[in-house]
C-alpha cells in the first residue's frame, strides 16, 4: 500500500532500509554541514513569465510528471542522455513541455510528437495523456496547492492525494514525483507572493542524491551493489537492491536534517544543486517511471 502521510513513508523506508546492502557513515551525518546560505529549490526559470501563478504550478505538475530516466543504455554500456533544443537531461525535458504548451496545456493530441524519441516514451506518452485528458482536474490540484501554499504549509498528504488523482503519473511508493510536484508549487508560490511556506515531506529519492551522499562517504555500498553501479549494470525496479537504494537516501537525509536541524526539503536541495561533489561517478540504472 502506499503510504499517505510522512510517517508511513518513513517507515517504509525504515523497513526497506538494508544494511547489508546501502549503509550508513555516522561520523559522516556528524560531521556534515551545508556550504553557504541553505536554500529552498526555485521553479520559476523555466516558466513564461506572462503566465498566471496557477498556469506555473500547472506547468510544474506536468515536468513533474515526466522527471524521469533522461538516458538510455546502449550495449556497449555508455549512457545516451536525452538532449532538446541544446539542452540536456531533466532542462531538455521541461524545455520541451513548455515548447509545446498551448493555453495552459501540453494539448492532447501534440502529446505523442512531444515525447516520441525521448528515453522510454512509450510510459511518457501515457502520462502526458493522462494529464492532458484531465486538463480542469490539472487546474483544480494547481489551485489547491496554491492555497495550502498560501497556508503556509505542504506535505506528504498533498503528495499521496496527487498520485491518487493522477496514477499513471505519480505512483510511486517513495512519491519522489508527487513531492516535486510540491516542491515547485510551494518553491513558486514562495517567490511570487512571498510567503513563508514549511515544508512537511522526505528526501526526494532518485539517482542523483544517493550518487552525491556516496560522494561524501554518507551512505556506502557493499561490494555487490557497488559494482553493479560502477559497472553500469542495470538494476531491477522494486528489487531489494533499488528499494534498499531509495530507502537509504530517505533515512540519511532524515538524519542529516535531525543532526543539522535543517528541513529536508533544503538538504535534498542542497545536494541535487551540488551534483559536481560526485564527479563522474555513476549514479544507479534503473528503467522506471518513478524518478
Amino acid at each position: 500500500m502506499q503510504p499517505n502521510n510522512k510517517i508511513s513513508l518513513i517507515a517504509l523506508a525504515t523497513s526497506d532500509f538494508d544494511p547489508s546492502l546501502v549503509y550508513l557513515n555516522e561520523d559522516q551525518i556528524t560531521r556534515f554541514k551545508l556550504q553557504g546560505t541553505p536554500t529552498t529549490p526555485t521553479f520559476t526559470y523555466m516558466v513564461n513569465p506572462e503566465w498566471r501563478l496557477i498556469e506555473m504550478v500547472a506547468y510544474w505538475i506536468y515536468c513533474s510528471a515526466q522527471a524521469f530516466r533522461f538516458w538510455e543504455l546502449g550495449a556497449d554500456a555508455q549512457l545516451k542522455k536525452y538532449h532538446y533544443a541544446g539542452m540536456t537531461g531533466s532542462t531538455a525535458m521541461f524545455g520541451c513541455i513548455r515548447d509545446h504548451w498551448i493555453d495552459g496545456i501540453l494539448p492532447y493530441d501534440q502529446v505523442t510528437s512531444a515525447f516520441t524519441g525521448a528515453p522510454d516514451a512509450t510510459n511518457r506518452i501515457l502520462i502526458g495523456i493522462e494529464l492532458s485528458a484531465q486538463r480542469e482536474r490539472l487546474y483544480e490540484v494547481a489551485g489547491s496547492l496554491i492555497a495550502k501554499g498560501r497556508a503556509g504549509r505542504l506535505s506528504v498528504e498533498d503528495a499521496a492525494y496527487l498520485a491518487d488523482l493522477f496514477p499513471q503519473s505519480f505512483n510511486d511508493p517513495y512519491l519522489k514525483k508527487a513531492q516535486l510536484a510540491l516542491s515547485a508549487a510551494g518553491g513558486l508560490v514562495t517567490e511570487i507572493m512571498g510567503v513563508n511556506l514549511q515544508y512537511d515531506l522526505t528526501a526526494f529519492a532518485d539517482y542523483q542524491v544517493p550518487r552525491v551522499l556516496r560522494a561524501l562517504g554518507i551512505i556506502g555500498y557493499t561490494p555487490e551493489l557497488a559494482n553493479l553501479v560502477d559497472g553500469r549494470k542495470l538494476i531491477p525496479a522494486g528489487s531489494a537492491l533499488e528499494c534498499a537504494l531509495r530507502a537509504a537516501t530517505i533515512v540519511a537525509v532524515e538524519r542529516l536534517s535531525q543532526q543539522t536541524g535543517i528541513p529536508t526539503v533544503i538538504i535534498d536541495n542542497y545536494l541535487w544543486q551540488n551534483q559536481h561533489l560526485a564527479k563522474c561517478d555513476n549514479f544507479h540504472l534503473t528503467e522506471t517511471t518513478a524518478y
